[in-house]
């Protein structure tokens, strides 16, 4: 038998294609070393370098002038072609690594005598992410000694049939050229597209293959849409080949349409077209989605149901080849398909199918979830924690690996801690218990000892102190634990700080500003805190932090507030001012030396330590009666500690509301003293007229006379 030189030419054109020619011609190489090959190229009026690419990678290349045809420049590289096979790529397609079965496809000679041509996928990439895409199914290769030409000026085809087609399963050419296409990127392409088209079709105005080509160029489908969809109904030639794409296509233009018209839309697809892959996949996609969005759950799972069926037919290559010539079925990528999953598992939620839901939940793919959707998913399987009975802590343990390991493991993970972080609320926890649901943390007991998601749903199931202070002490990562689960160990008995574990003032200092977020909790704490034996040096400071904190925390400047809250308020304001002062010298006593807390010395202190010290020097003021010294040292405290200005002013205004208070019980008394004496005197004795006269009786008159006279036993009541 005589050697074949080249089994396989590969022709490629290309104008401009820096970017990525080198990449596709790349991708090549393995089929080139693995078969007689021969890499054909043209360019069509390159500027940018791509030149140089072709020229190191090419067997044959030459110049070919672009004139407006690529049919054209396909049929003059098919030209210079000697291989018994001709495939063609374009420059912004690469061949897939798995090129097993397009290799033994081809050393086999007894495939050159049955098979004319042979089918693959090109798979379009719709984001650079190049998570989503669609999948078209067409002729790539024929063989070579069949007088076949390229015909049509864009979106070119073969002259004549190329004889039976071997259908590739695994074989796919990758595309990312339209990446953008839609949008200003793609303005030119489109433009370029849409001139080649609209002169083609005025020649063949009934041709349904060129008004799916405008379908897909035009940024003005509707038009397209219509008439394509006029020429099916009419059975124009080509209707039952174009027909699934056409109407899929009228199918997503009637989303902008009235209910009515889309389900009608809807019905006429599947009526004509039912077996169709356009239909059960693109179609059953997109009727689902409308269904699930207007709450039409029992619809939805319908729809959805069959789409699932129809994409595992697709991916285990059960669909005739031939049904999916004419346009690329575009809802068959994993994360379209994971979207249909996690929503489809809701509908089976609403509508109590509650085993099916948890069988669909658990058989996501982690990597396809979309951002969004994980959120979806995330809650169906809290809610059927909660109120369907099911116990989901396993569905939410596989859940978790999940994402651990998939390749977006930092996103997910970040999200399904946040999505987590919210059943540990006492206010989520409390709408549970309202309306009888089981709580949703105890999803996570199973991950407890696996992630801080888990420890901290063991921390808020347990109640014992003991038990509560070891598992704290195994938490790796405290700021990564729920500060609600923290919180609750500690409110529960748990020890702090703990006994086998050196703690620093800044960890200290950190969990308890995180406190100030459970409502009362560091209030309770600090009240629990002082009460122990402050000898303990982490005892003293866990004391100290506390205080701080909650100084820290308080609404120094809360205008907001009502009388009796206002009262309320200085009196609880000040007694925590008095306890960071007191913790506060216990502290700093301890840590510096006194010649450290006198003269310039005194300034080397933290500022909230130097606030401390003259807080407590101010109370002492105080308390021994010397108001004027008080209020001298709170002027201080502004110079030391101006970030305390609030502080400050609160205690001025407590200054005075407490010396207006003073004063009002002076006047108060002063007032019952002269009214005694009035009433000693009928109302036109002279001595009336001259005590009414008087500096004294001016000063209370109006506690005298009218409905102020009853304010002093008002008062003392």
């Amino acid at each position: 038998m005589k050697k074949i030189e080249t089994i396989l030419s590969i022709g490629i054109i290309f104008k401009n294609e820096i970017r990525c020619l080198e990449r596709c011609v790349k991708s090549l190489q393995t089929l080139r070393e693995t078969l007689p090959c021969q890499l054909v190229m043209a360019d069509t009026g390159s500027e940018d370098g791509s030149r140089d690419i072709a020229a190191k990678y090419a067997d044959a290349f030459f110049d070919f002038p672009w004139i407006d045809d690529f049919s054209a420049a396909r049929n003059a590289v098919l030209d210079r072609c000697t291989g018994v096979w001709f495939m063609w790529l374009d420059a912004d397609e690469w061949l897939d690594e798995n090129i097993t079965e397009l290799v033994e496809f081809l050393e086999n000679p007894q495939n050159w005598n049955r098979y004319g041509s042979a089918y693959l996928t090109i798979r379009n990439y719709g984001t650079e992410a190049m998570r989503d895409y669609s999948d078209f199914y067409t002729c790539r290769l024929f063989r070579n000694d069949q007088g076949i030409r390229f015909e049509g000026a864009i979106h070119e085809h073969l002259s004549k049939n190329a004889g039976l087609g071997y259908p590739f399963g695994q074989t796919i050419l990758h595309h990312d050229g339209y990446i953008g296409f839609g949008g200003e990127k793609g303005k030119a392409k489109r433009k370029r597209n849409m001139d080649l088209l609209e002169k083609a079709l005025e020649q063949d105005p009934d041709n349904l293959l060129l008004l799916i080509q405008c379908i897909d160029s035009s940024l003005r489908a509707e038009e397209y849409v219509k008439r394509a969809v006029e020429g099916v109904e009419n059975k124009l030639p080509g209707w039952e080949r174009y027909g699934p794409v056409i109407y899929r296509a009228a199918v997503s233009a009637s989303m902008k349409q009235e209910p009515e018209e889309r389900e009608s839309c809807f019905q006429r697809a599947r009526e004509l077209f039912p077996n169709s892959p356009f239909i059960r996949i693109d179609v059953a996609y997109l009727q689902f989605f409308t269904y699930s969005k207007a709450k039409r759950y029992a619809d939805a799972i319908r729809c959805g149901e069959g789409y699932l069926q129809a994409v595992t037919e697709y991916h285990n290559k059960q669909i005739d080849p031939k049904s999916m010539v004419g346009g690329s079925l575009s809802m068959v990528s994993s994360n379209r398909e994971a979207q249909v999953r996690v929503y489809l598992a809701e509908a089976y939620f609403q509508e109590k199918q509650y085993e099916k839901a948890t069988a669909l939940i658990d058989t996501l793919d982690a990597d396809a979830l979309e951002p969004g959707t994980e959120k979806v998913a995330f809650s169906i399987i809290m809610n059927l924690h909660c109120q369907s009975g099911l116990d989901m802590g396993g569905c939410m343990l596989s859940f978790w690996n999940k994402i651990s390991n998939s390749a977006e493991a930092k996103k997910l993970l970040k999200t399904f801690q946040t999505l987590a972080a919210h059943c540990f609320t006492p206010e989520k926890r409390n709408a549970e218990e309202k309306v009888g649901y089981r709580h949703s943390y105890t999803a996570f007991l199973p991950m407890a000892g696996k992630c801080e998601i888990g420890n901290a749903a063991a921390l808020l199931h347990e109640t014992d102190g003991h038990a509560l202070t070891k598992q704290l002490s195994e938490i790796e990562n405290w700021n990564q634990v729920s500060i609600y689960a923290i919180a609750h160990a500690l409110e529960h008995g748990a020890q702090y700080p703990l006994p086998d574990r050196t703690v620093t003032i800044e960890e200290l200092d950190t969990l308890a500003s995180r406190l100030r977020r459970v409502k009362g909790a560091a209030a309770s704490l600090l009240h629990k805190a002082v009460a122990e034996d402050l000898s303990s040096w982490p005892k003293l400071a866990w004391a100290r932090s506390l205080a701080l904190s909650a100084v820290l925390g308080f609404d120094w400047a809360d205008e907001t507030a009502g009388a009796q809250e206002m009262v309320y308020s200085e009196v609880e304001g000040e007694q925590l001012l008095r306890t960071f002062a007191r913790l506060e010298e216990m502290f700093i006593s301890r840590c510096y030396t006194e010649e450290m807390r006198q003269g310039d010395a005194f300034w080397m202190l933290p500022p909230m330590h130097r606030f401390g010290c003259y807080c407590a020097k101010a109370f002492q003021a105080k308390d021994s009666g010397q108001d004027e010294a008080y209020i001298a040292i709170l002027r201080e405290i502004l110079q030391i500690a101006p970030q305390t200005k609030q502080i400050v002013q609160f205690l001025f205004a407590n200054a005075e509301h407490e010396q207006q208070q003073a004063r009002s019980v002076e006047l108060l008394e002063m007032a019952d003293q002269i009214r005694k004496v009035l009433e000693q005197y009928p109302a036109d004795h002279p001595a009336v007229a001259a005590i009414k006269q008087s500096e004294a009786y001016q000063k209370v008159a109006y506690l005298i006379e009218g409905t102020e006279s009853t304010a002093w036993n008002e008062w003392v009541q």
